[in-house]
């Protein structure tokens, strides 16, 4: 019997080392939408060092322009809520202030590679986030933006296994 046990951990643990950065994590639980902009936004082959994140817009309600940067952050669940996940090293991250439109029919699609960022993530379940904003988001007071739906936010629910 304790044989038995040693070969089946053994296995195990063979099993996890030849799995790691192959099966990873599971692509979206769920995708969020944003039904007034018509925004929606989506993860696939997710991993613990990345994935490939899509948002597209389609059958929108408004017909202002929206603009999508190169921003995205992401947030773990935990008992009390989405808590941000903290940066490896603040002083080492690039932001880009490239915008790109996001009219009815638009999409965007980007390689991320987390692990350079936020390190690898550990098993879990998260959600990564993308905001747009309109041309005269930034006019208007917090408040008038929340109000009016000007700057909306997305969200893409994956979890990461190994």
């Amino acid at each position: 019997m304790k044989k038995k046990v040693i070969k089946i951990v053994a296995l195990v643990f063979v099993a996890v080392l030849l799995l790691d950065g192959i099966i990873t994590a599971v692509s979206s639980l769920s995708a969020s939408k944003d039904k007034e902009w018509g925004l929606e936004l989506s993860t696939s082959n997710v991993s613990a060092k990345g994935a490939t994140l899509t948002i597209e817009r389609k059958n929108s309600k408004r017909e202002e322009d929206l603009t999508v940067g190169e921003e995205w952050g992401i947030q773990r669940k935990t008992l009390f809520g989405w808590k941000d996940l903290k940066t490896v090293d603040e002083n080492g991250m690039i932001s880009l202030a490239i915008g790109y439109p996001m009219n009815e029919g638009d999409s965007k699609t980007w390689n991320l590679q987390w692990e350079r960022s936020y390190g690898r993530l550990w098993p879990g379940i998260y959600r990564i986030y993308k905001d747009a904003a309109t041309d005269d988001c930034y006019r208007h007071s917090e408040e008038e933006r929340e109000e009016q739906n000007l700057n909306p936010v997305v969200y893409a629910t994956f979890f990461v296994i190994f």
